[in-house]
């Protein structure tokens, strides 16, 4: 059966010479068959200090007859320190992780998707080791994160909101909105959205042992692959 695949290029800021590696194995002036037309992130800290990370995901179909219909996805998470993940999408057929060069959620779908097709999907993942204390100023800790660029594929909209209460401060600036931090903006292919949010050490239970390195941006070494990848099955 011909086989698609789906690039969604998420990578940490630190590394960005990662950016080129992945493709669709077609010739680069090629037709895209994909279109993102919404990708929302909601972030919220809890008090154990790890992150409960809520996404949805509007993705367009473009072309199913190239390489065939998009069937099921796979998303990177940030490490392979996750706490749980759950689809909260009816359809969603199965949710399930796998560590085959990096760390990633699978997403199968409930049926093939074709062309004008959008798949509108929810899933949610509470993930570890996300911060590293003292990393600026003593007394404070920092949560860094970058939830996605889309290496070979637009973003129309990419909004990301994180919960505000308790931080003492973050960036890039951004409005605030219901008592989140609303950061909004469109991607074109490459492009990425970056944010830093800090808080005193007291403020959630965070734990030295848990402290990442800001050298990997959150992301450890054999985890440094944040990507998305689809295709029919």
């Amino acid at each position: 059966m011909i086989k698609k695949k789906r690039i969604l290029a998420s990578m940490i800021l630190c590394l960005i010479v990662f950016a080129g590696i992945f493709s669709f194995g077609t010739k680069a002036y090629a037709a895209d068959l994909d279109e993102i037309l919404n990708y929302d992130i909601t972030v919220d800290p809890n008090e154990d200090a790890t992150l409960t990370m809520t996404y949805h995901v509007d993705w367009k179909v473009l072309d199913s007859d190239s390489e065939g219909p998009l069937s099921w996805v796979t998303i990177g998470i940030p490490n392979s320190n996750y706490v749980s993940y759950r689809g909260l999408s009816d359809n969603i057929k199965k949710i399930s992780y796998t560590s085959s060069g990096g760390s990633y959620i699978r997403i199968d779908f409930d049926r093939d998707y074709y062309k004008d097709e959008v798949i509108s999907f929810d899933f949610e993942v509470i993930q570890d080791y996300m911060y590293e204390m003292n990393m600026l100023t003593e007394g404070e800790t920092v949560y860094q994160l970058t939830p996605g660029w889309f290496d070979s594929l637009v973003v129309d909209n990419i909004t990301l909101r994180w919960n505000v209460d308790k931080a003492l401060s973050w960036s890039p600036s951004c409005v605030t909105k219901d008592g989140y931090l609303v950061w909004t903006d469109s991607l074109g292919k490459g492009e990425y959205l970056s944010v830093e949010v800090t808080y005193p050490n007291t403020a959630l239970s965070f734990d030295e042992s848990k402290s990442i390195n800001s050298d990997s941006y959150g992301y450890s070494d054999e985890d440094d692959t944040y990507a998305v990848v689809g295709g029919a099955i």
